[in-house]
């Protein structure tokens, strides 16, 4: 499968890339700049997990915007193994296929890999903290690292999108449904949801500083 997701996106790197249309992907690339020559600035608008992103693989040679953009579609076909895996362990083979293949073909996953925007960043982020969280609720006691591991991922998200804030419903939700034990399910949560407020707060410090 992961050959089909290779083949699909491998037009999409070759050539020259551009920012996506409308005043966001500049303003991504003219942050992540910014954050390469130490000028980030406390009225920047946006949070600084995407032009993080944006200002490592601005270290590589070439464009960045070629470097955003081949790096996403890498990442868009290792998602595909992704979901093989995960759909395979939680739904059986039949559906891993079904899963993977409509990843690695659908146009709409590609266009999201290929705009230089925070987007596809955000949505697999939170589709690995969404893996950690299954997996944390699934394996009961011995989940702790997984918990932690779900809280960090989950706050990485927030920096990449502030919209990831809502992620702080995800683990009450899961675990109340898993375990149907009211203090597992609070015990749990809450260590995700301490974890995930330690990874934020620094930007929750810096809104409230400026």
């Amino acid at each position: 499968m992961v050959g089909v997701a290779l083949f699909v996106r491998l037009p999409f790197l070759f050539g020259e890339h551009y920012p996506a249309p409308g005043p966001d992907s500049p303003a991504y690339l003219k942050t992540a700049d910014d954050l390469v020559h130490f000028e980030y600035h406390e009225f920047a608008f946006f949070t600084p997990g995407y032009p993080f992103f944006i200002a490592v693989l601005q270290l590589l040679p070439g464009r960045p915007e070629d470097a955003v953009t081949i790096a996403q579609h890498l990442l868009g076909a290792g998602v595909v193994v992704a979901i093989l895996a995960v759909a395979w362990r939680y739904f059986g083979k039949p559906a891993a296929l079904i899963a993977s293949g409509l990843a690695a073909l659908t146009p709409i996953l590609v266009a999201h890999e290929h705009a230089i925007l925070a987007d596809f960043l955000f949505g697999t982020v939170v589709f690995a903290g969404a893996i950690a969280l299954a997996e944390a609720a699934r394996r009961g006691r011995m989940a702790f690292g997984l918990l932690i591991l779900t809280g960090v991922l989950f706050g990485i998200a927030t920096w990449v999108k502030p919209a990831g804030q809502a992620l702080v419903l995800a683990a009450p939700l899961a675990m109340a449904f898993a375990t149907r034990d009211l203090r597992r399910a609070v015990r749990r949560s809450a260590v995700v949801i301490l974890v995930m407020g330690a990874t934020i707060s620094p930007w929750i410090i810096r809104n409230a500083t400026y």
